[in-house]
């Protein structure tokens, strides 16, 4: 079963991606590496916040201190789809998904700094019912994890000036059961393989650099990622990709400016380059098209010991509303979130932290091929993190 035709592929993936959540605005990322980005919306390349900041920006090692951070964020979906293939097929699912990151920041010299965080995303779904009815199908369900870590280490070129490189080495795993696909005869599930692992290795750059004591910029650039091939759906769902699904190259510049002592304002631009990865493109059926995002984020400090966050992502979606019915059931539909959060002392060396993110203008009508398919997610999460400095 390795030659199918472009439709062919896009069909089979309405029940894969379809079956995993693309997360937040951020196609498969999240919308904040971290709970404190998360926070303030994702943004976080100009204001490097605790041990976790090498996530988002190599170079933010140098300008925090010493310590470790762990925590988790937990995805919770809730999507519905109407007239699915026919008139009256309506299909819906639910996915609870918990995340976790973890950071560790280590001054080497007083140039020289050592991190080693966490990264990554994915897609999951669980579906209530088979897309296709009355053929004996199993429910569609399908997930793709993508886990990686990133040593880097960061260098003070000057006391306001710091350059970070690093690798990541990434994981992932995938699974996908009762996948359906168009037949000569008719619609025809494709075998379950079960879990199966890929794995790769790029770069990751960034240099941060503060002017004034109240205004930092900063810019980071991560390489493509080539993925070795999923044993198993490489012959079947992933022959038109390939059988790997690469992560893409990605690039971004920030601001943050603090008017005065209590206040901090962020600003980020990310562009994600969807259009090269294969898995994704057009021409594999799912229109994924290269993605602009805009984040903003301010964080106040009420107290001594208490800090509070709000922000927003704003995108166009990452894909037309021609390509609905490929991504049908991949709720990244949102193009906005709004987010928020804070940070609690817990003495002198460790506090605790907490985010929300809730997803707007989740609804999609499809139009073209897609006419009379709407999709409706409604999605967001919430996060908790300890972090204490050595």
């Amino acid at each position: 079963m390795k030659n199918f035709n472009i439709f062919g592929i896009g069909f089979c993936f309405i029940g894969l991606t379809g079956s995993f959540p693309a997360h937040a605005t951020d196609g498969y990322y999240l919308t904040g590496a971290n709970t404190r980005a998360m926070g303030m919306g994702g943004v976080g390349i100009a204001l490097p916040q605790g041990p976790e900041a090498a996530t988002i920006n190599p170079a933010g090692a140098s300008f925090v201190e010493s310590g470790f951070e762990i925590g988790t964020q937990v995805f919770i979906l809730k999507t519905r789809t109407t007239d699915l293939f026919f008139p009256g097929n309506d299909v819906s699912g639910h996915q609870y998904q918990p995340i976790p990151d973890f950071g560790i920041n280590l001054h080497l010299t007083d140039r020289v700094t050592l991190a080693v965080t966490s990264f990554g995303g994915g897609l999951g779904q669980s579906y209530d019912q088979p897309f296709v009815p009355d053929h004996g199908f199993s429910k569609e369900r399908a997930n793709f994890i993508q886990a990686g870590i990133a040593p880097t280490l960061a260098y003070k070129v000057r006391d306001n000036l710091a350059v970070g490189a690093g690798i990541g080495l990434i994981n992932e795993f995938f699974r996908a059961r009762g996948v359906i696909v168009p037949t000569a005869t008719g619609p025809a599930q494709l075998p379950n393989h079960g879990w199966s692992h890929a794995f790769g290795v790029g770069g990751r750059f960034g240099v941060l650099w503060k002017p004034t004591p109240s205004v930092a910029v900063g810019a980071t650039y991560m390489t493509k990622v080539r993925m070795s091939r999923f044993k198993g759906y490489d012959e079947d769902l992933l022959a038109g990709s390939g059988g790997s699904i690469d992560a893409p190259e990605q690039f971004g510049a920030g601001i943050s400016v603090k008017p005065n002592a209590r206040l901090t304002i962020g600003f980020d631009f990310v562009r994600t380059n969807w259009s090269g990865v294969k898995a994704f493109s057009e021409q594999a059926g799912f229109g994924w098209r290269d993605h602009n995002i805009y984040k903003f984020g301010a964080s106040y400090d009420l107290t001594p010991g208490l800090t509070v966050r709000a922000g927003t992502s704003l995108a166009k979606r990452h894909f037309g509303s021609d390509f609905v019915l490929a991504n049908v059931n991949t709720p990244g539909t949102a193009s906005r979130s709004l987010t928020f959060g804070f940070t609690k002392r817990l003495g002198e060396k460790s506090e605790i932290s907490f985010s929300a993110d809730y997803e707007l203008n989740g609804k999609v009508k499809g139009t073209g091929p897609s006419a009379g398919t709407t999709l409706n997610s409604h999605y967001g999460f919430t996060g908790i993190s300890f972090s204490r400095r050595f």
